[in-house]
């Protein structure tokens, strides 16, 4: 299968290439060289749902208790920070 060079440096992915590799349109190719030739492997992408259970989940509180003790931490980090000048 042979593709053209543009003037910009681009080419079309011949079809039976793009079935083969399973790319769509927007997919990233990455290009690594062995020797004199080049090889084109697709970038997979990982759906978010495959980080799924990965991290344990905590114990959330409501947003005002969230952000009382948000500005609490911060409220005290600028009072050390004064003391200390």
């Amino acid at each position: 299968m042979l593709a053209k060079l543009t003037s910009k440096g681009q080419i079309t992915v011949p079809r039976a290439v793009r079935e083969k590799l399973q790319v769509k349109p927007g997919d990233a190719l990455d290009f690594s060289f062995s020797g004199d030739r080049v090889e084109i492997r697709p970038v997979k992408r990982t759906s978010i749902l495959a980080f799924r259970g990965l991290f344990a989940m905590t114990e959330t509180l409501p947003f005002e208790q969230e952000r009382s003790q948000a500005w609490g931490a911060r409220t005290r980090e600028i009072i050390a920070q004064r003391r200390g000048q």
